[in-house]
């Protein structure tokens, strides 16, 4: 059987093996799939990402957000702890390099799932390395997502993981800790 590290491995070699300019076209297929959904057009808030090295670009997604008013959170990583936080961000705060240089927030208002209130709806929108059509993913390996998802899933309406479709294979094997994903956008749907 083949193990989550080599699936991890497969999907990224096929994932860095995209062109830059290939990358950046269907980035912006898989921006404007999301903004067709119903999820992402009910959501008032977006928890989403920096992309990071060859994942899918999410910079004009965040545009989209801006211009909808909807509220946009990014996660800081706090390895320490193995957590993310996620604090909200605008156009006029720019972010910087943190945990492995990944973008992120310097601070801010904290998103504080606990305190949602009855007419919200939240939106999570999450890398991955690799996917399946059961709606299982394979991260980096850190367990945060999940560990988030685990502690605060409750009030997430609704998650999307963003990928290439270079990144599908037949089955992930699973443990009780992952959290499987109600949505999963691609280049190709």
């Amino acid at each position: 059987m083949i193990t989550k590290n080599q699936l991890r491995t497969e999907a990224l070699e096929r994932r860095n093996d995209i062109g830059k300019r290939q990358r950046e076209i269907w980035s912006v297929e898989i921006v404007n799939r999301i903004i067709r959904l119903p999820v992402f057009q009910k959501a008032t808030h977006i928890l989403s990402y920096a992309s990071f090295r060859s994942e899918v670009i999410t910079d004009s997604l965040h545009e989209v957000c801006w211009q909808e008013k909807k509220l946009l959170y990014l996660p800081k990583t706090e390895p320490r702890e193995k957590r993310m936080v996620f604090y909200r961000v605008s156009k006029e705060n720019p972010l910087v390099k943190g945990y492995q240089g990944i973008r992120e927030p310097s601070g801010g208002d904290i998103f504080a799932p606990a305190q949602k209130k009855k007419n919200e709806y939240i939106l999570m929108i999450m890398p991955g390395v690799a996917f399946d059509e059961q709606g299982n993913r394979i991260g980096y390996g850190g367990g945060y997502y999940d560990r988030y998802l685990e502690q605060y899933g409750e009030y997430i309406d609704a998650s999307v993981m963003v990928a290439f479709d270079v990144q599908r294979v037949v089955s992930i094997p699973t443990e009780q800790c992952d959290k499987r994903l109600q949505w999963i956008v691609t280049d190709r749907r």
